[in-house]
C-alpha cells in the first residue's frame, strides 16, 4: 500500500471513528449541570423559559442538524 493510500485509509478510518463516538458515544453531562436537553416542539416554551431565566449565568444553547 502506497502512503497516499495510507494517509487516505486513515482519514477515512478517523471519520468512521468519529461519527460512531458521535452517535453512540451517549451524552452524559458533568456533575452539577443539567442534563442535556432534545428541542421538541413540545418543549419548545420550556427551553425558552429555562434559557430566559438564566440571564446571569452563561448560557449556551447549540443546535445540531443532520444535513
Amino acid at each position: 500500500m502506497s502512503g497516499r493510500k495510507k494517509i487516505v485509509a486513515g482519514v477515512c478510518a478517523l471519520a468512521v471513528a468519529g461519527a460512531l463516538v458521535y452517535f453512540y458515544g451517549g451524552s452524559e453531562t458533568p456533575p452539577g449541570q443539567a442534563p442535556l436537553a432534545r428541542l421538541t416542539p413540545q418543549n419548545v416554551s420550556q427551553v425558552k423559559t429555562a434559557f430566559n431565566a438564566a440571564k446571569e449565568d452563561v448560557r449556551v444553547l447549540v443546535l445540531l442538524s443532520p444535513t
